[in-house]
């Protein structure tokens, strides 16, 4: 399971000019310098030792493990981001087996500023790719001191440490089962990798959780190298392939035909869910339904309105002033007097047919997660609700949908010339479909915020 990306990102922000982190396009520069300025400080010696952070925000992966239901997808997908790292390792002691020995002449050779500038622009490319540079807070090895260390050794013992592990000059290779992971004393103090584990826990699930996010540790540096060497060398890198791991193997496939209906029944998650949630509201903006004015730039002393009828549905619909609120109640799309109070979905006057269904009743057993369930009894699925349902039905672009596979997942190829093999959570989708499902078919408004 891939560590959470984008909260990091805003911290690195704080260290840009402005409380901002530059276009690493349109100014490399700053944006690397600013990265630099983050690990470095998140990573000092200094400020790292004696800290003690807390371990409860493992306790998902923990009861991951746990869960019958969920243990043997939680397994799959350590075995399938190990199997992932091991085949980049692979193809990086490929790509460079041969070339080693006059790269590392030729790299200690140039100058600093030559070093720094095939750094950058190989780290430019590879944080271009997809999600990768939310994988870089993790990696103090991704710094400038780190690799022009001793006038660019830091970057050759990077290389060897994943190198050596493949081939020696005395020995033949020997066929390797696990990956190299890179271990280091400041980030295992900041993530709490030197503590003991949970009491009440079981160690071997601390340690293959530890060995998990040490994989996309290496995965990024590993990645790194690769591009720094391409970079070097005017090599063009392989393209990009992404494709979805462990969704295809039969524990996953197995797991997500289980998962119930309810929200209410999926082990503890809508819990965790809601307690997350409750932390994402206390940092969001109302936005006003009728002229989007954010609540951070309304007048002082004034505050959010709310539609209180809604309100009591549980249903927020803010507005910055009376005015709006009137506004939106005459000529709103549509007007908020038709809705006001009421449940969302209500019959249509003019309901839609759709152009197909999933034949759900016939050819897909109640629980599986990737048919689109029939209505409940007395529940009438509104106009805009069927379009969306019709819409999900429809053949993405490049392809046709078929019949028990989820159309919101395809192969892409091509984005950009970059090695990529990438491995996403299998949870998120699954408990994504059982609150779409329970939407789908009662308009259940819990659902729907879940989702």
């Amino acid at each position: 399971m891939a560590p959470a990306y984008k909260p990091q990102l805003k911290y690195v922000a704080r260290f840009g000019p402005g409380g901002k982190l530059p276009d690493k396009k349109t100014d490399p520069n700053e944006w690397n310098a600013t990265w630099n300025r983050f690990l470095e400080w998140k990573y000092d010696s200094k400020q790292s030792t004696g800290i003690k952070p807390k371990l409860d925000m493992f306790t998902p992966l923990f009861e991951n493990y746990s869960n019958p239901s969920t243990r043997q997808s939680f397994l799959a997908q350590l075995s399938d981001n190990s199997n992932a790292l091991l085949k980049m390792q692979v193809t990086l002691t490929g790509l460079m087996e041969d070339k080693l020995e006059g790269f590392a002449l030729k790299w200690l050779s140039l100058g600093s500023e030559h070093r720094l500038k095939h750094i950058l622009s190989a780290l430019v490319d590879l944080c271009d790719t997809l999600d990768f540079e939310g994988l870089r807070p993790y990696c103090p090895e991704s710094t400038n001191a780190f690799l022009e260390r001793d006038s660019g050794q830091g970057l050759l013992d990077l290389i060897t440490t994943f190198f050596v592990s493949f081939q020696s000059n005395s020995q033949p290779r020997a066929r390797k089962d696990k990956p190299t992971l890179l271990f280091h004393p400041q980030y295992d103090a900041v993530m709490g990798f030197n503590q003991p584990c949970p009491a009440g826990r079981d160690p071997a699930v601390w340690g293959m959780i530890r060995d998990d996010f040490q994989c996309w540790r290496a995965d990024f540096l590993c990645r790194m190298v690769i591009y720094i060497f391409g970079k070097a060398n005017s090599l063009e890198m392989p393209q990009v392939q992404v494709y979805k791991l462990g969704m295809g193997r039969k524990e996953n496939r197995e797991y997500l035909s289980h998962l119930p209906d309810s929200p209410d029944s999926t082990g503890g998650y809508k819990k965790r869910l809601t307690k997350h949630m409750g932390a994402m509201q206390k940092e969001a903006a109302w936005v006003c339904t009728t002229c989007s004015l954010s609540e951070v730039n309304i007048p002082q002393g004034t505050s959010i309105l709310f539609c209180a009828a809604c309100l009591a549905l549980e249903r927020r619909v803010p507005y910055c002033n009376r005015a709006c609120q009137t506004h939106d109640w005459k000529f709103g799309i549509p007007p908020h007097k038709t809705i006001c109070g009421k449940a969302i979905s209500v019959p249509s006057p003019n309901p839609v047919t759709p152009l197909r269904t999933f034949s759900q009743a016939t050819s897909f057993p109640r629980n599986n997660s990737y048919a689109i369930p029939p209505p409940d009894k007395g529940f009438i699925r509104s106009e805009a609700l069927e379009i969306q349902i019709m819409g999900l039905q429809l053949a993405p672009v490049g392809g046709p949908v078929v019949e028990g596979t989820d159309a919101g997942y395809v192969f892409i190829n091509g984005l950009k010339t970059s090695l990529v093999s990438l491995s996403q959570d299998t949870w998120g989708p699954g408990y994504f479909k059982v609150f779409r499902n329970h939407a789908f078919r009662n308009g259940d408004h819990r659902a729907v915020a879940a989702m």
